[in-house]
């Protein structure tokens, strides 16, 4: 539901439904890593939304960007392609990714395997704990550092063990004011994109190549578009489009299109039709709020 418009208000309507009924003991209760975990103070020199990013991108002179795929992760993937490219971008990752490509100077890191942590879990009640590192290759936040000292800058990192616990927050129901849940419509399609079991969500393996891009869509949708088993088709919305390979399934309901999340597809990117909505959380992007058309592609 997080991917949604209304996805925050709509999960408040269901807590407050089970609370009504007297079904409480059933909700899943999600918990953040390091809920119990003093934040560290910290205030931002210049705020820029994600969103705005790629437009205003040559106000700054470099970029880092450490652990994060945009250029296929994010809505407008071509916009991002245009816009890291005209930016000093040194990319910390764990492999070489779409935006790494893009990089000025890559440094590859061990990732969160690399460092001294502490975590809790986002499902369990278990207590955060400290971790030793197990990988041995410099760690996101020693680069990190080592990036600071040479830009002149301070930077201040906390060692887990020196990190101030705090009382868990209450799993208590408190009832307040709820907005309206109804769901958000466009015109077209509503696209749908997920995950693959074969990769992480922003790094696809390269032995996969290009052997998935495809676009799914039910029965009911291909007679009306007149659309068979393996017809190029290209998708689009008023942000960009790409084209995909017509899959045909009866898992797949009418009205939707649906592909593999963070994908290069036969031509461009899944992203590029998404549209840069917020979520009512203002934060999140609400990925299936978006809605395209498909026609079938002349080769």
């Amino acid at each position: 539901m997080q991917r949604y418009k209304n996805g925050m208000a709509a999960v408040r309507w269901i807590n407050r439904l089970a609370v009504k009924t007297d079904n409480e003991k059933y909700l899943y209760y999600a918990r953040g890593s390091k809920g119990e975990l003093k934040p560290v103070p910290k205030q931002a020199v210049r705020r820029v939304n994600i969103s705005e990013l790629p437009e205003v991108i040559d106000k700054f002179a470099a970029m880092v960007i450490v652990g994060a795929n945009p250029a296929v992760t994010f809505p407008k993937s071509e916009k991002w392609h245009k816009a890291l490219e005209r930016v000093k971008l040194i990319s910390i990752d764990t492999n070489i990714t779409e935006t790494s490509k893009h990089a000025d100077v890559f440094i590859r890191a061990g990732g969160m395997f690399a460092q001294n942590d502490i975590m809790g879990s986002y499902f369990f009640n278990e207590r955060p704990s400290l971790r030793e590192k197990f990988v041995n290759l410099p760690s996101d936040t020693e680069l990190a550092e080592e990036l600071a000292a040479l830009l002149d800058m301070k930077l201040g990192v906390t060692p887990p063990e020196n990190v101030e616990r705090k009382t868990p927050s209450s799993r208590k129901y408190e009832e307040k004011p709820l907005e309206s849940a109804f769901p958000y419509h466009g015109k077209g399609y509503r696209f749908l994109s997920g995950s693959h079991t074969a990769y992480l969500n922003s790094q696809v393996a390269p032995s996969l190549g290009k052997n998935d891009p495809f676009v799914y869509i039910s029965p009911e949708t291909a007679e009306k578009e007149a659309l068979k088993e393996n017809d190029f088709v290209d998708v689009f919305s008023a942000e960009g489009s790409f084209t995909g390979i017509v899959r045909v399934s009866g898992n797949i309901c009418e009205n939707t299109v649906y592909a593999y999340k963070s994908r290069e597809m036969a031509e461009g990117y899944i992203n590029n039709a998404t549209s840069m909505l917020l979520t009512d959380s203002g934060t999140g992007i609400a990925y299936y709020d978006t809605f395209v058309n498909i026609v079938r592609k002349k080769m």
